[in-house]
């Protein structure tokens, strides 16, 4: 929320953070910060985006949503076992915030489809979506397909589906790619088996 109004402050930005991510923001910053009376065991984890198995594919997905507007942006990307780009997409649609990840989703399934990507794996920074099993990952290691959303947004762009990656995500795929850790937070034991169950 913060970095939300920094960027609106110092970038000359005007995102508007809607209820249902700042509640999301909220409840993970809490379950991350939140002491209890008696030492808690923390574990520090290592944020990246994970390589799916050999011979497996995985799709990122984000979507974006500017409450003032109405209209969200979505972005999506195929990888190989490698971290090779595949295949990515996005587009700018009039949605809320979580219809905005699962229109996300549907787009990256067509997809799918369409081209052979099995097995996939999906991974989103959705915490909303846990019930579909899709595996959760905190935003720094899901920022190839946020930075996609994002950008999608801005443009106000129709649906594109990109045979390469944009220049503004190459530096994120090369880090990715070498399995790089993009941030670190330490946070309960008991936390982390709550988030690992998402």
């Amino acid at each position: 929320m913060w970095l939300n109004i920094n960027n609106n402050n110092h970038l000359n930005t005007n995102y508007y953070l809607n209820p249902n991510t700042a509640i999301a923001l909220a409840i993970e910053y809490l379950l991350i910060t939140e002491k209890e009376k008696t030492t808690v065991p923390t574990h520090a984890i290592k944020i990246g985006w994970h390589k799916p198995p050999p011979h497996s594919y995985k799709l990122n997905i984000d979507g974006a949503f500017n409450d003032k507007e109405k209209v969200g942006g979505l972005g999506g990307l195929f990888r190989d076992h490698n971290g090779h780009w595949l295949l990515g997409y996005q587009h700018r649609c009039p949605a809320r915030s979580l219809h905005v990840e699962l229109q996300a989703l549907k787009e990256g399934f067509k997809i799918a489809l369409m081209k052979g990507f099995t097995p996939l794996i999906v991974e989103t920074d959705a915490t909303r979506l846990r019930e579909l099993r899709i595996i959760y990952n905190f935003r720094e290691g899901n920022k190839v397909a946020h930075k996609m959303a994002k950008e999608a947004l801005k443009e106000g762009t129709e649906f594109q589906l990109l045979d390469n990656p944009p220049s503004y995500v190459i530096n994120n795929l090369a880090s990715d790619r070498a399995s790089c850790v993009n941030f670190v937070k330490t946070m309960a034991v008991s936390v982390c088996a709550q988030l690992a169950e998402w």
